[in-house]
Parts: C-alpha cells; sequence; structure tokens
C-alpha cells in the first residue's frame, strides 16, 4: 500500500528546474531529462554491468531521472504522453504548469539584494 501524496504548495529549486526543463523541451524521455538536469554529474562515466558480459556507460543516471519524473508524476505536476505519439515522453500538466507560474510570479514580486562588492560599497570605496 502506497502513502498518500501531500499536496505541493511550494516548489523547491530542483522541482523549478526540473519543470522549467519538461516545458521547454517538450515531451522529455528520462534519459534526455537527466541529460538537462544533472550535465555536469560524475555518474555519467560511472560502468555498469547490464547482461551477460555487457556494460553500458551512464546507465544509473536515466534510471535516477526515471524514478525523479515518476515522483512529479506521483504529485501530479507532470503526465506521461506514451500513448500513440512519435513525441513520447513527459508533459506539464495544468497544476504544474500553475505552480510554475506561480513560482515566477513570486520570485519577481521579491525585491532584488544588491551583490556585495560592487561599485559605491562600502567594502570597495578607497577611504579618504
Amino acid at each position: 500500500m502506497s502513502r498518500p501524496v501531500r499536496p505541493v504548495t511550494r516548489l523547491t529549486p530542483q522541482m523549478f528546474r526540473a519543470l522549467l526543463i519538461i516545458k521547454h523541451h517538450g515531451p522529455v524521455q528520462p534519459k534526455a531529462f537527466a541529460h538537462a538536469m544533472w550535465p555536469q554529474s560524475p555518474s555519467w562515466g560511472q560502468r555498469t554491468a547490464c547482461g551477460p558480459n555487457g556494460v553500458s556507460i551512464g546507465l544509473c543516471m536515466a534510471i535516477s531521472a526515471g524514478g525523479y519524473l515518476g515522483k512529479l508524476a506521483k504529485r501530479g505536476m507532470i503526465r506521461p504522453n506514451f500513448r500513440f505519439s512519435v513525441h513520447a515522453g513527459y508533459v506539464l500538466t495544468e497544476l504544474g504548469q500553475s505552480l510554475l507560474d506561480a513560482e515566477r510570479s513570486r520570485d519577481s514580486a521579491r525585491p532584488r539584494r544588491r551583490p556585495a562588492g560592487r561599485r559605491g560599497d562600502a567594502k570597495t570605496s578607497p577611504q579618504h
């Protein structure tokens, strides 16, 4: 018996990035999603045994991506689009799109902080 899933009210930075990738890449499959989500991961070079006398490089990344996509699908943010389609993969649902829009509007409403060390700061201004 599976546990009930809590409704999502705020996106984590990882969820936000994942939904942006799915939105911009269209129907995305697990391997393509993994390449976009974790391009610099050292696991892309990891060798994994597959079948008798065979080796696959980077297979764990696609498996991890499939698990993460499954979690997003279980929460209702994305859905699989594999039926009768040449462009098979996961796509955003209305809930996913609305959460993405809400996070973008929340982020744009925040005042931007000026990074330290820019001109005019006390740290970089010459002392006379």
